[in-house]
């Protein structure tokens, strides 16, 4: 129990009949314990949440752009090592519906002949006996025949190895290696694009050594 002076406000709490400062008389006040009401969430509590909410949603979609991101780079770089490996081919695919084998032949030879498949893997090629490329009769006036193709490392190994033994000759760093056959026909091989050529029988293993120069085989 408290006392309150009504003049000067004055609190005693102990009993008194007036006050002890101006001596006006008191007022009982009885002192309430009940407990403070709740407060309500300030306006930086609410703020604090929103922006947590926010962060939070943010850190889960960040994710799911990284992997958007990381894919996009890595089909591009995908992309980027196809065409320089498409680039740095031997075979050219550029030009619609010539066969790879034609496309590897030089570009006099491939502008001369005519070829056809006859195998899996073989075109047969003829040139007239007309055409420059046999200029000084070279065939004896006929037309000139030759099968290309395009073999692997291993068989073609195989096969320069047989050559060998008939005097293959080695032209270059890069494996050219020519060998007349037992008719004055010509056998070339490419080792770097794994071009093979055979062809049909030249007046003289001199003038097999003529068409090849001309042909634009030779290195």
């Amino acid at each position: 129990m408290e006392s309150i002076c009504r003049f000067c406000r004055h609190v005693i709490g102990h009993a008194a009949t007036a006050c002890e400062h101006c001596g006006a008389p008191l007022t009982q006040h009885t002192t309430s314990h009940e407990p403070d009401p709740p407060t309500a969430p300030t306006p930086s509590t609410a703020t604090t949440v929103g922006s947590g909410l926010l962060a939070l949603l943010t850190a889960r979609a960040r994710p799911r752009w990284r992997a958007v991101v990381v894919t996009i780079l890595t089909a591009a770089a995908l992309g980027w090592v196809a065409l320089r490996s498409l680039a740095g081919c031997e075979l050219m695919f550029t030009t619609p519906g010539v066969s790879p084998i034609v496309a590897a032949l030089p570009k006099q030879l491939r502008s001369a002949a005519t070829c056809t498949p006859v195998d899996a893997g073989v075109q047969r090629c003829v040139l007239t006996p007309e055409d420059a490329l046999l200029e000084g009769d070279l065939t004896g006036g006929k037309p000139l025949t030759f099968d290309a193709r395009l073999v692997a490392p291993a068989p073609l190994a195989d096969t320069l190895a047989r050559w060998r033994v008939n005097g293959a000759v080695r032209l270059d760093g890069e494996g050219t290696f020519v060998a007349t056959g037992p008719t004055t026909s010509v056998w070339y091989a490419q080792s770097r694009s794994g071009l093979r050529i055979d062809t049909s029988p030249f007046v003289s293993a001199d003038a097999g050594w003529t068409f090849l120069g001309r042909a634009g085989l030779l290195p």
